[in-house]
């Protein structure tokens, strides 16, 4: 059997009734929009010759200049000698942007032997670098500098010294004072998490509505007692929604499997007419799915005369159209 591609018009032969596209990348243009891509052709910089620039699958083009590496190494040694400014020695630089340094050493060390001091704001001590601070003391200072509400200053309750913190957060001035509030704050918890816990037990358990289990709620109005109930419950509901729209269409035959369409249809794509990859992830293009030739959003059954195999990809561009072959 003859037919058109319903995107590049290239008229080609297959034995599917309901194929509407001559080829992958047709499939994949007719799902994205973009235009048909072809081939692309160049000569070489060096001797002339025809070089042929395929496009890649991310939608670039490859970047090749020379028809190979004899003709890339005399582009290397024509181009010119830069000299690098740390160590000084002569070399031909691989890309335009490599005209300073001949290596990363170089680089890293003439940035170590210039870099640049700046002063802090606070203080007006030396710094090494970009930074505007030179401890965090000054970073707290010039925060309560520009936010007097939050910033206060306070009295550490370890080893007495005045600094600029927070209203609510922990009195301490260093990291080394607050290890050692939280070591003496410690007894203090374990008496709050003994009250929680008798607290918990006081609470009147929920029953979850996916597994039915008792479980104590840590919020108001709490349904379910994990993430995963609660997965496990969305999915539920949305099958039904799924399983009753194909209802309302008409006969359903609940029977029909991937593995016996697979089967069926040798492992051949209806739409594209390729095989399908069913070791491939379930979110891959070319992983196989059940494909209804009439959509179901238009009304479609959800029976063998009405169901075929396609790739994922294919079923996505696809749609919701009807082939040429069955609305005729």
């Amino acid at each position: 059997m003859k037919k058109h591609c319903d995107v590049c018009g290239k008229e080609y032969s297959t034995e599917h009734k309901t194929q509407m596209f001559c080829s992958r990348e047709c499939v994949k243009i007719a799902r994205t929009g973009k235009p048909h891509p072809g081939k692309k052709e160049l000569s070489c910089v060096v001797c002339g010759k025809p070089i042929e620039r395929h496009q890649m699958p991310s939608g670039s083009w490859s970047k090749r200049k020379t028809c190979s590496a004899e003709c890339l190494s005399k582009l290397t040694k024509n181009k010119d000698i830069v000299i690098c400014r740390y160590c000084g020695k002569e070399y031909h630089p691989k890309m335009k942007d490599r005209n300073k340094y001949c290596s990363r050493e170089c680089a890293f060390a003439d940035r170590k032997a210039n870099k640049k001091r700046t002063t802090c704001i606070i203080c007006g001590k030396e710094i090494e670098g970009h930074q505007k601070y030179c401890s965090d003391d000054c970073r707290t200072k010039a925060t309560y500098i520009r936010n007097k509400k939050t910033f206060v200053e306070r009295e550490c309750r370890i080893c007495g010294r005045s600094y600029f913190g927070r209203k609510n957060g922990v009195a301490a001035c260093s990291e080394e004072c607050k290890a050692k509030w939280k070591a003496n704050y410690g007894k203090v918890r374990q008496k709050y998490l003994k009250q929680k816990a008798e607290r918990d037990r006081n609470k009147r358990p929920g029953k979850c509505e996916a597994c039915g289990e008792l479980f104590i709620p840590k919020m108001l109005h709490q349904r379910y007692c994990s993430g995963s109930c609660q997965r496990r419950d969305r999915y539920r509901r949305k099958e039904i929604k799924r399983r009753l729209r194909l209802i309302e269409n008409g006969e359903v035959d609940f029977s029909i499997t991937l593995g016996q369409v697979i089967e069926r249809y040798k492992g051949l794509c209806a739409i594209c007419g390729e095989s399908v990859n069913v070791a491939a992830k379930f979110t891959d293009n070319d992983y196989p799915s059940i494909d209804h030739i009439i959509p179901v959003a238009r009304g479609g059954t959800h029976t063998w005369d009405n169901v075929q195999l396609a790739h994922r990809g294919c079923n996505i561009a696809k749609q919701d159209r009807i082939p040429e072959c069955v609305s005729a």
